[in-house]
């Protein structure tokens, strides 16, 4: 679309996290001239039953995305030996936590961080964390969060249920 391209042609480099976009920014792109990177966080396809129609449109999208930008990226080794099976020239930048590193003291030493910070002891409670960027769906998703909570806290037993929040996605308090 015209936009599109009227927004990459200031830019140097395209950075692009969800692909379903790739075909528009992809076509900026070449029209301008300009570099994209394309990061692949996770593989749509793999959540949709392996032999349906819409299983198909989404490998070919981004499998197609993929193989046209000047770089892919995706954050799971897994996920890098199938796209180079499926033809795709990508790299793997792994995420920077490392969750089988995390062990029972690191955890215990985390939550006894949060209670002397916050005075709760979260560990008679029922956690429901919630971690994101200030973007328009995660911003959409606190206010359902809230509604949630509200809901549940007014029930019988509620009252041991924490909601966090952490990141952009929300103001303080």
């Amino acid at each position: 679309n015209k936009d599109t391209e009227d927004f990459v042609k200031w830019v140097d480099v395209v950075l692009v996290e969800y692909k379903f976009w790739g075909k528009a920014v992809l076509k900026g792109c070449k029209r301008f001239n300009k570099k994209i990177i394309i990061t692949d966080h996770d593989v749509v396809a793999q959540q949709i039953p392996a032999r349906s129609i819409l299983h198909k449109i989404s490998l070919n999208m981004e499998l197609s995305a993929l193989k046209k930008a000047d770089q892919a990226v995706c954050v799971s080794q897994l996920d890098e030996i199938e796209f180079k099976k499926l033809g795709v020239d990508i790299t793997c930048i792994p995420h920077g936590i490392r969750l089988p590193s995390v062990n029972q003291s690191t955890l215990n030493q985390l939550i006894e961080s949060l209670v002397s910070k916050t005075g709760y002891d979260f560990s008679k409670s029922s956690v429901v964390l919630f971690v994101g960027s200030r973007i328009k769906p995660n911003i959409e998703a606190i206010k359902e969060i809230k509604k949630m909570a509200r809901t549940i806290l007014d029930t019988p037993g509620g009252s041991k249920t924490v909601f966090l929040v952490a990141g952009d996605c929300s103001d303080p308090g």
